[in-house]
């Protein structure tokens, strides 16, 4: 994933997430350094096959995405503190939303589509809870 992608990755996710004492850019800092943390990871353990249909035109069924993204987050849960900077609450928005976006881009909506779209604190907390 590009410096690009992970930047506008942060920025969708920084709409849902608030760090106390923090200025616009140290908290667009501090996310986007989590977001290439956890990207970082996944794309270093995930077999070649299932990242490249983050970006081609490949796709990965639904259930079996659903399948993926709960693994996903059951690995990081069992991990937490993964990101001990964070509050407790901030680092599984963090982690859900990003493992949730890169899981989504797997199927027919690949990411620089998700990527390019206006999103809302809203939307990403629908995301965060679904």
């Amino acid at each position: 994933m590009c410096t690009l992608q992970i930047a506008a990755l942060g920025a969708l996710i920084k709409a849902a997430v608030d760090i106390p004492g923090m200025s616009d850019d140290d908290e667009t800092e501090i996310i986007q350094s989590a977001v290439e943390k956890i990207v970082a990871d996944v794309e270093s353990f995930m077999p070649r096959a299932y990242w490249e249909r983050i970006v081609t035109s490949k796709a990965v069924p639904n259930a079996q995405r659903e399948l993926l993204q709960s693994r996903l987050l059951v690995y990081y849960g069992d991990k937490l503190p993964y990101l001990p900077y964070l509050s407790e609450d901030d680092e599984r928005l963090i982690l859900h939303a990003t493992i949730a976006i890169l899981t989504d881009a797997m199927g027919n909506t690949k990411l620089d589509d998700i990527l390019s779209q206006e999103t809302t604190s809203l939307s990403l907390i629908a995301i965060y809870i679904r």
